[in-house]
């Protein structure tokens, strides 16, 4: 397999001490060719050529009312083109695009060792896939549909180190399993961060 790829981010922040408005874009290409050497009783040598193109840009507002308070709201569109080739098969374009995503969230500090965090996100997202084989014809594919996602984190602090847990939301609605016998886990997330 043999590829190439590349990643550009960039975000600022504008503002005073408690109002920043952030815009952020992230640019992300990549390509491959993978050739795949088939088993010992089967004839030829499949090659898939791979490609990827994702864009995003979005316009944030950070407001911090003081030191242990943070409130945002973020404005994003994306573009997410995937692109497939198998020789003798056949290509296929997938395109998934957001127009808008709103984010909304906010994050408290609960005691000196401990925040809390909740965040919501509404999505309207449109899918389309164009399917083209190499025996001719072409096949196009379009939907349209929205999401609806709240998560909820802890951050616990001990000194120079953090522990981020996204906890399961399901928890809420479920209980754990001694209440309802679903075997739900207690995070989706955990990340740990360390300050040297």
């Amino acid at each position: 397999m043999t590829g190439f790829g590349f990643d550009i981010r960039s975000r600022a922040f504008i503002g005073g001490p408690h109002i920043k408005i952030v815009p952020v874009g992230i640019a992300g290409f990549s390509s491959a060719t993978y050739k795949h050497e088939p088993y010992p009783d089967t004839i030829g040598i499949t090659t898939i050529d791979y490609g990827e193109l994702d864009l995003r840009i979005g316009i944030g507002l950070n407001y911090a009312p003081d030191d242990n308070n943070l409130f945002v709201a973020i404005i994003g569109f994306d573009r997410y083109k995937k692109s497939f080739k198998q020789y003798e098969v056949g290509d296929s374009t997938v395109i998934i695009s957001s127009i808008p995503a709103f984010h909304v969230g906010a994050e408290t500090r609960l005691s000196s060792w401990l925040v809390g965090r909740i965040g919501a996100s509404q999505v309207y997202q449109g899918i389309s896939g164009i399917w083209r084989p190499d025996s001719g014809g072409k096949r196009k594919t379009k939907s349209r549909f929205s999401r609806f996602e709240v998560n909820i984190g802890l951050a616990i602090i001990f000194r120079n180190m953090i522990v981020d847990l996204s906890l399961n939301e399901d928890l809420l609605f479920n209980g754990p399993y001694f209440i309802s016998g679903s075997s739900e886990p207690l995070t989706n997330k955990i990340s740990v961060t360390y300050d040297f």
